[in-house]
């Protein structure tokens, strides 16, 4: 014989039950509909997914289904080059025990391979002894907005006329360069050039032609620096490159190198063009403005031996 039992539920407490369970609904149904996307996670070592907003497959590309059922990662989702601040992120919250923390944006992968930007805020849930059960992260897509911002920044640090770096960027290489040799020694020089008879050509052909010449120029040594060095457009007809790991011996073989490049090229507007090289190397006992004190009296020394030379400091 089977005996049924039936529970009796108040129905005040009923009431408050279907009120709890609407606005629940309501809730989940605003959040699907918006831009950002809740996840939430156990603290265990596969950092097991156990809830995604309908909406993570607007982002990533993936079905809530699919992360809920461990058939994908979050984790995998995560932008090579960024998964370990991430997760360091995550470690630095967990010993400081921080309730809650914000990500520095990442990136994120989609299924069809492209790159996404997202700000992602995390609370950490914890049990009555302190011990984090899981994880809330609450994450909204930037990518429009991050992307504006890369874009503001490339123009903001990019010569305009000849789309090579600006002053204000090589001069941010320069000085961070500076701060690796004062904290480690790490070797660096520089080049200061300058296009010899630079007016003749403006007076000659045109400011419009003056501009294509530089232009050609900058590109001409664009294409013959190496990897890992930093060239800029200094002022003018005045370029810099920032050559870091190199010492002076080096550098001078470098600037004699460009130099014979540069009066070899045929350039579009004239057939020929020279340029004077100051070459300079970090020292002890010289600051970042002394050096460049001193690269350019360097060039100004090459300018005054007849140009289409270089003198090192």
């Amino acid at each position: 014989m089977f005996v049924v039992a039936f529970f009796y539920i108040p129905f005040h407490l009923k009431r408050k039950i279907d009120t709890l369970e609407q606005t629940l609904l309501e809730h989940q149904t605003l959040l699907n509909l918006s831009s950002a996307i809740l996840l939430r996670w156990h603290n265990d070592s596969a950092s097991t997914i156990y809830y995604v907003s309908q909406n993570i497959h607007q982002l990533i590309g993936c079905t809530k289904q699919e992360l809920e059922s461990k058939a994908l990662s979050f984790s995998h989702c995560i932008y090579e080059d960024d998964i370990n601040r991430v997760l360091h992120d995550m470690q630095n919250a967990i010993e400081k025990k921080l309730l809650t923390f914000r990500h520095q944006p990442y990136r994120v992968v989609t299924k069809t391979a492209c790159v996404k930007w997202v700000q992602n805020h995390t609370l950490l849930l914890r049990d009555a002894n302190d011990n984090i059960v899981s994880f809330v992260g609450y994450l909204t897509d930037i990518t429009e907005l991050k992307n504006s911002e890369l874009r503001l920044k490339h123009l903001s640090q990019t010569d305009q006329l000849t789309k090579i770096p600006n002053r204000m960027y090589i001069d941010a290489q320069l000085k961070k360069q500076y701060s690796y040799f004062c904290r480690n020694e790490q070797e660096c020089s520089i080049l200061l050039i300058d296009i010899d008879f630079f007016k003749y050509v403006n007076d000659t052909y045109g400011h419009i032609q003056g501009d294509a010449v530089l232009v050609e120029f900058a590109q001409l040594l664009k294409n013959s620096i190496r990897e890992g060095d930093h060239l800029g457009r200094w002022g003018g007809e005045e370029f810099l490159i920032v050559l870091p790991h190199t010492n002076k011996t080096q550098a001078n073989a470098l600037a004699h190198k460009l130099l014979s490049t540069i009066a070899e090229h045929r350039f579009v507007v004239l057939e020929h063009l020279s340029a004077s090289f100051g070459v300079s190397s970090f020292i002890d006992e010289l600051s970042c403005i002394e050096l460049l004190d001193a690269t350019d009296k360097a060039l100004y020394a090459a300018k005054a031996k007849g140009r289409n030379c270089v003198v090192c400091t």
